[in-house]
C-alpha cells in the first residue's frame, strides 16, 4: 500500500512539474520600431540611411534637417550651421503613411 502511495504521489508531483509553463514560453516578443528614412526631395523611404536616386541624404523621419543644404539634419529644431535657414521636421508623405 505503502509503495502505491508513494507512486502515486511522484506521478502526481512530477505531472504538476511539467504542467507548468516556463516563463520565456509566454513572454511577448517586443518589436523595435522600424526606422524610416525618407528622401526630402523625392519622398523615397527606405528602412536603411544612405542617398536615394537624387543623390540626397536620407533623413530619419522625425528629424530636423536643412532644406537648402544636403546632409545637415539634427534631433532638435533650429538654425541651419552651414546657410542659417530654419530646419524643418522630416515627416512621411501623406500618401506614403501606413492605415
Amino acid at each position: 500500500m505503502k509503495n502505491l502511495l508513494l507512486s502515486l504521489f511522484i506521478v502526481l508531483a512530477a505531472s504538476l512539474t511539467f504542467a507548468q509553463n516556463s516563463p520565456t514560453q509566454t513572454q511577448t516578443v517586443k518589436k523595435k520600431p522600424s526606422l524610416v528614412y525618407i528622401c526630402p526631395s523625392c519622398g523615397y523611404t527606405s528602412n536603411k540611411p544612405g542617398k536615394c536616386s537624387d543623390h540626397r541624404t536620407l533623413v530619419q523621419e522625425g528629424s530636423y534637417y536643412c532644406k537648402m543644404c544636403d546632409g545637415v539634419v539634427s534631433k532638435k529644431s533650429g538654425k541651419c550651421t552651414k546657410c542659417g535657414m530654419e530646419m524643418a521636421k522630416m515627416e512621411r508623405p501623406k500618401d506614403k503613411m501606413k492605415s
